[in-house]
């Protein structure tokens, strides 16, 4: 699982992904939270300013109608609006008196409920304190948004490097992805050339110039692996959606140094978990005296002898299948190596390509490393049994005998 470390001038546990992600939302869920609240005050806000601009606007209102007519003069409220008192005429009484009434009942409703009427000079002081009671609340609410605000900004300010960091692991993995993509693909390619005959002589031979002791560079023609794969499959393995192939196996071949660079290093995957794997060859004898001659010397220290295949190094999870190989190998020595190793990957082909004797393959990059742990011989069989342990990559590494 991805991991990676908080931001923090003090000491931090390093969070993995999934913490990660669990942290996020929940400084989201409280960031959404915190918004939820600052929408309401706003809104409520809103109210409260809008009450107390519209108490203002009577007060003013009111305050007019002091200087027009006094303190003490009674008010109405007509058409939405407060007025002053009614007028005296003996006319406009008797013919609008009741609605006089009406409008100054409804004044005192607005003011004072219990009374039927109010001056001016109760509803500017009505007003007056309602309007102060809305600027206070204003000012509180003001105060609530305030705080609010900071708490919103430290929470985001939280969630800002926990964002970047689950971004900077989206995009490793993006780029990982990547790596895994063309990683599979070199390998479908290499393992195009190294299962034919030719191809795996050709690859072997350029990569002890490049990793072993041999001075000379290898060459293959893009033809032979195609003529091996017609004889194999017939000719008609490169029709219809293997047309391609023809010119790939030729790109690949001629890029012979690449494909066995590019394969070593995809081919050394160290893990944790060790797969037990044979292999059966020849060997000369000046080869088996060193390795024994080794062997029994590390018998004495502890440090042990760490060898290096110095090309790719072949090995099949069947038993019968390194037997064989051994048995068939034309060196009077033979040799069954038990190979321990971690490192090592199979080889495998797609689109009717693969050949029909399946050897279970578990191929070990030219940079694996091995100690002898064990080396017997078995006098009736005239073979060698030597087991092999991966150990990690290091300097200094000798060639392994052949």
């Amino acid at each position: 699982m991805s991991t990676i470390s908080t931001q923090s001038t003090q000491h931090t546990p390093i969070l993995s992904k999934q913490a990660l992600i669990e942290k996020q939302k929940t400084l989201t869920d409280q960031i959404i939270k915190i918004e939820r609240t600052l929408d309401n005050y706003e809104s409520r806000y809103k109210v409260s300013e809008n009450k107390f601009l519209n108490e203002r606007q009577i007060y003013k209102k009111l305050k007019i109608i002091c200087n027009d007519v006094g303190g003490n003069s009674l008010i109405r409220f007509k058409n939405n609006t407060f007025r002053k008192q009614p007028s005296s005429n003996f006319l406009k009484q008797f013919l609008f008196g009741s609605r006089y009434k009406l409008e100054l009942q409804a004044a005192a409703g607005k003011i004072e409920p219990s009374k039927s009427s109010v001056t001016v000079i109760e509803g500017m002081m009505y007003y007056h304190q309602k309007s102060e009671e809305s600027l206070k609340q204003c000012d509180s609410l003001l105060n609530d948004m305030s705080i609010k605000e900071d708490a919103l900004n430290k929470v985001r300010d939280e969630r800002k490097p926990i964002t970047k960091q689950l971004e900077d692991i989206k995009s490793q993995e993006v780029e990982a992805q990547k790596i895994a993509e063309q990683r599979k693909k070199d390998c479908r390619n290499f393992a195009l050339i190294y299962q034919s005959n030719a191809g795996c002589k050709a690859i072997n031979a350029q990569a002890r110039h490049l990793y072993g002791s041999s001075t000379r560079s290898a060459s293959l023609k893009g033809s032979d692996i195609i003529a091996e794969y017609e004889r194999v499959h017939g000719d008609n393995i490169f029709s219809k959606g293997n047309k391609h192939y023809k010119s790939d196996l030729n790109s690949y071949a001629k890029g012979l140094t690449t494909l066995v660079t590019t394969a070593a290093n995809n081919w050394y995957t160290p893990t944790s978990t060790n797969t037990t794997t044979y292999r059966g060859q020849g060997m000369t004898s000046r080869g088996i005296q060193t390795l024994i001659e080794h062997f029994n010397a590390d018998k004495n220290h502890d440090n042990k002898t760490v060898y290096q295949p110095g090309q790719f190094f072949s090995t099949s999870s069947r038993l019968a299948i390194a037997e064989d190989f051994a048995q068939r190998s034309l060196d009077k020595v033979k040799v069954m190596f038990t190979v321990m190793g971690n490192s090592g990957d199979g080889i495998y082909v797609s689109n009717g390509f693969g050949f029909k004797d399946n050897e279970s393959e578990m191929l070990y990059s030219p940079f694996a490393n091995f100690t002898v742990t064990d080396l017997t011989r078995n006098s009736a069989k005239n073979m060698y049994h030597v087991t092999l342990k991966e150990v990690p990559s290091q300097k200094g590494a000798k060639l392994l005998p052949y």
